[in-house]
């Protein structure tokens, strides 16, 4: 019999080596970027006074940590997608990558709802601190991918309740640690629980779309 693997979703998450310094110096950046009020000013999504979002310029900013960030994203993005579509180095080399990114503050109570990316193939989240969730509340400030599959719930019993990635039911979730990198379709919701911890909980986001310099697009 052959078993056929359709629809699954392609999630990776790798860890920035030797990160420690380039994080401490990020938080440093960030934290003044927030007290100079460097928001979102088009932001459409409830404000909360818990969550500070930047605007989504990052990648443009001029500091030395921002460009050290941007470069081992967009290696660690390019080298995933030629992973998973076997696609050569020298290939890849002719393609342009273009991307929003931004960064959050998460105080205690902080979350946000589910959510997509429209208008990207690719996005990624970096994680610059985070503090351990308390014993009573263990998914506190989770990244939680929502299972697509809308129907995969409607009836539930023994021959379907524990099956094998990549066919499992239910939701994935990740507790990010400090210099973790998750790239997931642009597509899929996602959301970040309630976060209960003491200290500041400071992220990237970045959507990416993707350009090969050879082909000729109509317009």
């Amino acid at each position: 019999m052959k078993l056929i693997t359709s629809f699954a979703v392609p999630i990776a998450i790798t860890k920035m080596q030797n990160c420690n310094e380039l994080n401490v110096r990020l938080k440093k950046l960030f934290l003044e970027k927030e007290q100079q009020n460097a928001r979102n000013k088009s932001r459409n999504s409830q404000h909360q006074k818990e969550v500070f979002e930047s605007s989504f310029d990052l990648f443009d900013w001029k500091e030395p940590e921002i460009g050290q960030l941007k470069q081992f994203s967009f290696e660690t993005l390019l080298g995933f997608i030629g992973q998973l579509t076997r696609k050569s180095r020298e290939e890849l080399a002719h393609w342009n990558v273009w991307a929003d990114a931004w960064f959050h503050v998460t105080r205690e109570g902080g979350y946000f709802t589910a959510h997509n990316h429209p208008n990207a193939s690719w996005s990624a989240v970096y994680c610059v601190a985070n503090s351990p969730a308390p014993a009573e509340k263990p998914e506190s400030g989770v990244l939680r991918f929502l299972d697509y599959k809308a129907n995969s719930t409607m009836y539930i019993d023994a021959a379907n309740a524990s099956l094998p990635e990549p066919f499992s039911i239910g939701n994935r979730v990740f507790h990010l640690e400090e210099g973790d990198f998750v790239i997931f379709p642009s597509y899929l919701l996602h959301e970040v629980a309630p976060y209960w911890g003491k200290s500041e909980r400071i992220t990237v986001a970045m959507n990416c779309w993707f350009k090969d310099r050879r082909i000729k697009y109509p317009g």
